[in-house]
């Protein structure tokens, strides 16, 4: 299925697609992008729970084998210096 990474921290709020694996639904749709962010699943807002949470409630909702999920997609400069901005934090962190 496809591949989550937290926002920013993962104790931090919101996950986004870091990986659609090929020969997918996702993938074979064409309609995701790595990078679009999770709004909700089935109806619940997942904006505001950190990555574990969203792992924990995923596992939970996998009894229904029917995900309703919501992206959002930001705007590709947005997103080029907010990944740009996460890889120099990861860096001078290492440092």
């Amino acid at each position: 299925g496809i591949v989550f990474e937290p926002i920013g921290d993962p104790q931090e709020c919101g996950v986004r697609i870091r990986e659609i694996p090929r020969g997918g639904k996702a993938y074979l749709s064409k309609e995701l992008k790595v990078g679009d962010e999770l709004i909700s699943i089935n109806d619940t807002k997942m904006s505001n729970l950190t990555f574990y949470e969203i792992l924990e409630f995923i596992s939970e909702e996998d009894d229904q084998n029917q995900f309703n999920l919501i992206f959002q997609r930001q705007d590709t400069k947005e997103m080029k210096a907010a990944m740009g901005r996460r890889f120099r934090n990861l860096i001078t962190r290492s440092a």
